[in-house]
């Protein structure tokens, strides 16, 4: 007569169920233990790092390349202080200098972020004091007589070198000016050349009568690739009348376009 299974209690295999709950146990148990996912993508919605977490990197070494998130130096009070390090890698195991920060190491605000040499150099830094500007490098910046006339100066009728300078091209635009001369009656021009390719960068500027001076700016991109030397030159001549021009320079920096 059948059974109350209907005659396939002989089919079932209560050992196999139990082998596959055992795996599944040990699947669990070893996820627990890792924590550690591998190639893994992240999708719509994207990642939360909350609670003072963060993301790390580390080197064979154990040494810690990127650090992004909550920082082991805490803000005065004992707030958490987020921001980043990213670290130079040594060869030999040791840790390297930071490359690129963005931190207080006193815990104060505000941040400072900055960019390091391997020597742990300030590079460029932010004023976090003024809150506003660069901190590191100091900038020079020309000065030149407050005498327009004691400038360079030119009585020709083609274009003739007053000032000369060659520097590494590191951005695409140009900006010079200063103050210039001409006798009542004499018209003069000023323009800015690049000598290494023939390109005149902006355009020319027009003195015309002006025994008290005035000013003079010109802007422009200049030609070539990064880090080309450039062969500035400021040349001078004059159209109409008989004198001379006279100019000097009192600014000249590179620019973003």
């Amino acid at each position: 007569m059948p059974s109350a299974t209907n005659g396939i209690a002989n089919q079932l295999d209560p050992g196999g169920i139990n082998r596959k709950l055992a795996n599944l146990q040990r699947q669990i148990d070893e996820l627990r233990a890792a924590k550690r996912a591998e190639a893994t993508t992240i999708g719509s919605g994207g990642l939360y790092v909350t609670a003072d977490g963060g993301l790390y990197v580390l080197d064979d070494f154990g040494n810690f390349i990127l650090v992004t998130g909550g920082l082991t130096t805490r803000l005065i009070g004992g707030a958490p202080q987020y921001g980043f390090i990213l670290t130079r890698q040594n060869a030999d195991g040791t840790p390297g200098e930071p490359a690129m920060t963005m931190f207080n190491a006193a815990g104060a605000m505000p941040q400072t972020l900055g960019l390091f040499d391997a020597q742990g150099n300030d590079l460029w830094t932010d004023d976090a004091v003024a809150g506003q500007g660069i901190g590191r490098p100091y900038i020079s910046f020309p000065v030149a007589p407050a005498n327009t006339a004691a400038g360079q100066s030119t009585n020709a009728g083609t274009w003739t070198n007053l000032y000369f300078a060659a520097v590494p091209k590191q951005q695409p635009v140009i900006n010079m000016g200063g103050a210039a001369t001409t006798p009542s009656g004499v018209t003069g021009q000023l323009r800015l050349m690049e000598a290494g390719t023939g390109t005149q960068i902006g355009a020319a500027v027009t003195v015309t009568s002006a025994p008290g001076g005035v000013a003079w700016a010109i802007q422009g991109a200049v030609p070539g690739n990064h880090m080309d030397t450039l062969q500035l030159e400021l040349q001078g001549q004059i159209t109409g009348g008989s004198g001379s021009i006279t100019a000097t320079v009192f600014t000249a920096y590179g620019r973003q376009s």
